[in-house]
C-alpha cells in the first residue's frame, strides 16, 4: 500500500525499492500456489548465488501466466512490455537523479 509519507521527497515518486518490493509481495503470492508453498523469498534463499534458478523461473513462470491473462483480455502484451520497458527507464533515470 503507497502511503504518502513513503513517496521519495525529492521526486514524490515512490523508490525504486519500493516498486521492487510490490513485485516481490506479488511473487510471493503467485509462489505459494504454484511452488509448493514456498514463497518467492523462500526461493531466493534457496537459490541463492546459483543463475538460473527457481527464482529466476519463478518471474518467467509468472510473465508467462500474465501473457494468458492479457490473452483473455485481448490485450497485446508485447507492447504492455515495450511499454513496461520504457517506464522501467524512466523510473531509474528518476530514483538515480533523486540520489
Amino acid at each position: 500500500m503507497i502511503r504518502f509519507t513513503d513517496l521519495n521527497p525529492r521526486t514524490g515518486e515512490p523508490t525504486n525499492a519500493q516498486r521492487a518490493e510490490w513485485a516481490r509481495l506479488a511473487l510471493d503470492a503467485f509462489c505459494l500456489r504454484t511452488y509448493g508453498g514456498r514463497s518467492f523469498a523462500d526461493l531466493e534463499e534457496l537459490m541463492h548465488g546459483v543463475p538460473f534458478g527457481d527464482d529466476y523461473t519463478a518471474v518467467q513462470d509468472l510473465l508467462t501466466d500474465l501473457m494468458h491473462v492479457a490473452d483473455q483480455h485481448g490485450w497485446n502484451f508485447a507492447q504492455m512490455v515495450a511499454t513496461a520497458t520504457s517506464h522501467h527507464a524512466e523510473e531509474v533515470t528518476l530514483d538515480n537523479a533523486a540520489d
